[in-house]
């Protein structure tokens, strides 16, 4: 059994990104993509913190460590296939057989490297953003959340099964590493979690966007979202720092439906990042 101390040795000669290191990193790569999808007519939203952030607070949430936005699943597959960048890189299922999640990532490996205990793919990446297709669905909602909680089961499954490709690693308890042994002898080096990513993926696709008056983001499933296409018809550009961001039309109704009254700071106890110590971020040199 492979046990990941030198890799964690190497790690602690690295230097941590800070919050602020990982924000200024992350909006480097949605300025990337944000004049990609301008030159070549592809329409995006900031979605979910980022775009509570947008509203709220013109940039990002002050404790926010990630970005995320969201495509109609044609722009979305439009844009994993022509995507090119001097400096960054895409990768997600539909082209790339190392990607054991639903959706795809942008990611700088140039500058940055990520030590995480939740892995997504076997080849080195750094500081990345979530671009998320979302698809039409139901618009019955009774059937519709018999497909989601079927979804979710999935998804769930495919989190589990993807942890099985880390290493044993020295920085952990003994308890860790012997759930993780039985975790690699149940579900193999990542072949379990592509098989159920695969499901996930095209059966959150069965409805062609337009043929339905509702849509869903069903490739990470850890909300409910049923929301309807009126509200994702057009995009409005806003600003985000020090820069601007394609926002959907109907970002009141779509926050106020996932996250009520979005407006109001949380308690200071729930300001706390989406990696939560389970995955970090260091310079290359």
């Amino acid at each position: 059994m492979e046990v990941d101390f030198e890799k964690k040795q190497l790690m602690k000669m690295k230097k941590e990104l800070t919050l602020r290191e990982v924000q200024d990193a992350s909006l480097k790569i949605l300025q990337d993509i944000h004049s990609f999808c301008l030159e070549h007519s592809i329409i995006y939203s900031v979605a979910y913190g980022t775009l509570i952030g947008t509203i709220r607070h013109k940039g990002f949430i002050p404790w926010d460590d990630d970005i995320d936005i969201i495509m109609p699943r044609p722009e979305y597959e439009r844009f994993c296939r022509e995507y090119k960048s001097a400096q960054y890189k895409l990768k997600c299922r539909e082209n790339d057989s190392d990607c054991m999640i639903a959706f795809a990532r942008v990611y700088d490996n140039l500058l940055t490297i990520m030590d995480s205990v939740v892995p997504w793919c076997k080849s080195e990446v750094g500081v990345w953003i979530d671009v998320f297709p979302i698809d039409c669905v139901s618009d019955i909602e009774p059937v519709f959340r018999d497909k989601h909680d079927e979804l979710k089961l999935l998804w769930e499954k495919s989190i589990t099964a993807r942890t099985a490709i880390g290493r044993i690693r020295a920085d952990r308890s003994f308890l860790f590493n012997v759930k993780l042994i039985a975790k690699k002898m149940l579900y193999g080096k990542g072949r379990e979690a592509k098989k159920l990513i695969r499901q996930v993926i095209l059966k959150a696709k069965d409805i062609p966007w337009g043929e339905s008056l509702h849509w869903s983001q069903l490739c990470c499933l850890d909300g409910y979202e049923y929301h309807y296409l009126e509200d994702f018809s057009s995009v409005v550009f806003m600003p985000f720092e020090y820069t601007e961001v394609m926002v959907m039309n109907g970002y009141d109704r779509v926050l106020r439906e996932c996250f009520g009254d979005y407006m109001e700071l949380p308690p200071i106890e729930k300001r706390v990042g989406h990696f939560d110590g389970l995955t970090k971020f260091y310079w290359k040199e």
